[in-house]
């Protein structure tokens, strides 16, 4: 849990704390997040990267799904409004 002053936090105290509380403590301080120290860490977020890629594709195909399902929607809502018109008139 956060303390209710962070920005008063000793450097050790800091890393102690969870990534999230670190990024919070940060935003108070005005600094950006602490990058990865070692190539190691940056290869790994790297794959992630290219794992969310490929997810990102597949939520864009979704999308376009959803847009048929909507273009059907708009059909369906066209022949109700011409069926009440066509109630409406005498």
């Amino acid at each position: 849990m956060l303390e209710s002053r962070p920005f008063m936090l000793t450097e050790s105290a800091y890393r102690e704390k969870s990534l999230t509380e670190r990024f919070f403590t940060d935003a108070i301080r005005g600094r950006k997040m602490r990058t990865p120290t070692s190539d190691d860490d940056l290869n790994v977020g790297g794959d992630n990267l290219t794992a969310g890629g490929d997810d990102l594709s597949a939520g864009e195909g979704d999308m376009n799904t959803g847009d048929y399902d909507l273009s059907a929607g708009g059909d369906d809502l066209y022949a109700d409004i011409t069926r009440l018109r066509e109630m409406v008139q005498f």
